[in-house]
């Protein structure tokens, strides 16, 4: 038996016990949303550690080229998955979650009707990642209309809304255009020129206090952070338990903090059963 068997790459392989895997997965998923929903976004590390066990559990009896494929995407996304929480831009669940899904469903299940051996992930991913901008670009939008804030839009706005409408030009006359991809573009982009034109804005809406003896795994808000609290957190605004008992030991009492963000799990879970239902939508 060959250890890894080169028509992977272009032949269409079907996971086995592909039932069990999305069962798993989207059971993950369900659980991750309740902690998220319901515990103010605390998932127990157990819980996470699980995950990986299980889904390395199942994910292991599969063919050696598709063992391969589904721990170089876990790799690969746990790393990136890392260096984004330590910038605060993830939680630290994400970095089990993510890479647990890539070890269970590492290509399209066969109810997708995608027969390609492409990560599954991303088209989680993509579904998700709309939702999600799309829930925040609402959200924001409307806060931002409450506060009866003035029409501005920032240097760095106008170029993401430039680049949208050459994109559109572009697109909207091409071969493969696909108003699914447009839809998720377009949903993106002005989530992201309403982010930049509004930043201020949105990270005082997002910032509250909190008292540092309260305080778990927090991501700081840096604009508001005294030198005290910036010579701690050294560059990551995220707040670990380490860094907790450093402000302790300084006496400092409290600590901005960026609260406010609709909790992830929920649309990691939508992401998925939408992707399993549409993601021929992305391809056709």
């Amino acid at each position: 038996m060959k250890m890894f068997d080169m028509t992977f790459l272009v032949k269409y392989v079907v996971m086995p016990n592909e039932t069990v895997r999305i069962g798993a997965s989207l059971l993950i998923l369900l659980v991750a949303s309740y902690f998220d929903l319901f515990k103010d976004k605390n998932l127990p590390n157990n819980f996470l550690y699980a995950c990986v066990i299980i889904s390395v559990a199942i994910g292991m009896f599969a063919p050696a080229e598709m063992l391969i494929f589904a721990v170089a995407q876990a790799a690969i996304i746990a790393a990136i998955a890392y260096i984004f929480y330590k910038v605060g831009y993830l939680g630290g669940a994400e970095m089990f979650i993510l890479p647990s899904l890539a070890l269970l469903l590492p290509v399209p299940p066969v109810m997708t009707g995608i027969f390609l051996n492409v990560p599954f992930i991303l088209f989680i991913m993509l579904f998700s990642g709309f939702l999600f901008a799309m829930t925040t670009l609402v959200y924001f939008t409307y806060r931002l209309i409450r506060a009866k804030q003035r029409f501005k839009i920032s240097l760095e706005g106008l170029v993401m809304l430039v680049l949208v409408l050459i994109f559109l030009g572009m697109y909207i006359s091409s071969p493969i255009f696909n108003p699914t991809i447009l839809l998720l573009v377009m949903v993106l982009d002005l989530m992201a020129a309403l982010y930049y034109s509004y930043k201020d804005e949105i990270e005082e809406m997002m910032t509250a206090k909190v008292r540092v003896e309260d305080a778990e795994e927090e991501v700081a808000s840096m604009k508001y952070a005294t030198t005290k609290i910036r010579n701690i957190l050294k560059g990551s605004p995220v707040i670990t338990g380490a860094k907790i008992a450093m402000m302790r030991k300084e006496g400092i009492k409290e600590v901005s903090v960026l609260k406010g963000m609709p909790p992830y799990m929920p649309f990691l879970l939508a992401g998925e059963v939408l992707a399993l239902l549409y993601s021929t939508l992305i391809i056709i």
